[in-house]
């Protein structure tokens, strides 16, 4: 084989590195989620933003990886068949969809409680749904008493 013969990875090449890529992506992921649910039990946040700085980095750096990877198949384009292309393409999305849910938002503490708080956070289209189908009840609105005034102290 001369130097400028290129070599053609094989199916088995190709998939081993989907599933690399997928490992990774998905792996990435679900610590967060252990991470999210281990914090919002135990209420300890500081450790986690303790390692902003690094979570970023290591994020960028795996999407960097799978740019780096998918520009050289768009290059040569006979290296990757186009469905695991596709794919990893795929799993690039779903990765950087992830870095973009934390970053650049995730600055703070407080930030970060807030990103941990929005899964539990009932949306607005859903706190519409429970005020049209579940309506207070009559007594409320004949109250004369403000249920949010201070008591007097006696």
């Amino acid at each position: 084989m001369t130097t400028t013969e290129q070599v053609q990875p094989s199916a088995t090449v190709s998939r081993e590195l989907l599933a690399f890529f997928e490992k990774l992506v998905h792996g990435k992921i679900e610590e967060w989620e252990k991470w999210r649910e281990q914090i919002l039990q135990n209420g300890d946040s500081d450790a986690l933003h303790d390692c902003r700085n690094k979570i970023e980095a290591g994020l960028a750096y795996e999407l960097g990886i799978l740019d780096y990877c998918l520009a050289q198949a768009e290059r040569q384009p006979e290296v990757l068949p186009a469905d695991i292309q596709a794919r990893m393409l795929s799993l690039r999305d779903h990765l950087a969809t992830h870095y973009n849910s934390l970053f650049p938002r995730w600055q703070t503490l407080e930030d970060l409680e807030c990103i941990l708080l929005a899964p539990l956070t009932p949306s607005k289209a859903h706190m519409d749904m429970l005020v049209a189908n579940y309506p207070p009840p009559q007594s409320w609105f004949e109250e004369s008493v403000d249920p949010f005034e201070p008591e007097k102290a006696q």
